[in-house]
């Protein structure tokens, strides 16, 4: 059943297939990314029954990137080099190798967080750029799995972007008050000329309402003391 309780990705060893060593969830540089976790050799057929979706996704997608990691036991940690330079060799396309990050070692480090109950077939898991898996489900490409997978893909990109939230809040407001206090006094003449000067070139995105206190009424001057000159 798949399902959309946001947990972590687990943060694991893995190497590509090209050689470079990285580590999971880092590795997946998408804003939004579909990891399908194999167990054994003859699940490459359904692995590859989700790689045309998966690409023509992909191609319309900008943000989105697709893995696929083999999950192989510690047993065979020793042949490491053997056996993925045989899938390297086999693949031969450097970005379908760049994509394919093996794991090796116990393999409960990886289904036991995922809650992978059954190694018999392979699941599909999609993870925001922070790493959280907000979706998963297990099996071939299906019509069905796949019009669910591209709701969870489409949700995740309708989401706000913290980042950009809290960046949208510098960008409104730190030009105001970088204006007001003189910080680029002769270097920019409106609050458009410092963010263009100050946040490289982007303008503010919010109405261009004025920051509570802008306007603040000036303090009272104090009354003369009695005598005083």
């Amino acid at each position: 059943m798949p399902s959309t309780v946001p947990s972590p990705f687990p943060n694991l060893p893995a190497r590509d297939l090209t050689g470079r060593d990285v580590r999971l969830p880092d590795a997946f540089e998408g804003e939004r990314n579909v990891v399908v976790v194999a167990f054994k050799r003859h699940q490459q057929t359904d692995v590859d029954s989700w790689v045309p979706w998966l690409d023509e996704r992909a191609r319309l997608d900008p943000g989105l990137r697709f893995y696929e990691v083999p999950t192989i036991g510690d047993v065979w940690t020793p042949a490491r080099r053997f056996i993925d330079g045989g899938m390297a060799a086999a693949i031969g396309d450097p970005a379908v190798q760049r994509r394919t990050l093996t794991v090796y070692g116990d393999v409960r480090r990886l289904t036991d967080p995922l809650e992978i109950d059954g190694r018999d077939m392979i699941w599909l898991f999609a993870v925001d750029g922070s790493g959280r898996v907000r979706w998963r489900a297990a099996g071939r490409f299906d019509p069905e799995l796949a019009e669910q997978l591209a709701a969870a893909l489409d949700a995740m990109a309708d989401e706000p972007d913290a980042s950009w939230t809290a960046a949208a809040i510098v960008l409104r407001y730190l030009p105001v008050h970088l204006a007001h206090e003189g910080a680029m006094h002769g270097a920019a003449g409106s609050v458009e000329d410092v963010a263009q000067l100050g946040l490289g070139g982007v303008l503010p995105v919010f109405d261009d309402e004025e920051f509570p206190g802008d306007r603040a009424e000036p303090a009272a001057r104090p009354e003369p003391v009695p005598g005083a000159r």
